[in-house]
């Protein structure tokens, strides 16, 4: 799973999969996703700074946790979420180094706002082990 292929324009399909990344969290993708690579993205996944028409970009995928149900508690102006549901998100990126910026599904260069190549990348990391 987690297969990335060039679709339309600058846009790459991203097969469902599953992931484990460096810390042994799980990654699930239930459903094939799109997202075009010529826009750079924020640590959050949303669009930043102006779209690229060449260069090599790296899709990561990370793991994220979001709280859920929010609660009021008394006397605290923020609720307390409930429970935390665990997701991901995709980010593009430009840097090569990437820190410890999820699993690399793929590196991807652009050329003439098009997609010239796409090549594969890491989608485990060896010695993770999944959580119980």
């Amino acid at each position: 799973g987690l297969g990335v292929a060039a679709s339309e324009g600058t846009t790459v399909r991203v097969g469902a999969g599953y992931a484990i990344d460096r810390h042994g969290r799980e990654i699930d993708v239930p459903d094939l996703l799109r997202v075009d690579v010529a826009q750079p993205t924020d640590d959050e996944g949303r669009q930043e700074g102006d779209p690229l028409d060449t260069g090599l970009v790296r899709l990561r995928l990370l793991y994220r946790e979001i709280g859920v149900e929010p609660r009021p508690v008394p006397g605290e102006e923020e609720p307390v979420h409930a429970r935390i549901a665990e997701t991901f998100r995709l980010l593009v990126r430009t840097d090569p180094r990437g820190g410890d910026e999820g699993v690399i599904l793929a590196a991807i260069r652009l050329e003439g706002n098009s997609i010239a190549e796409v090549r594969p990348g890491r989608r485990h990391y060896p010695g993770a082990t999944p959580r119980d």
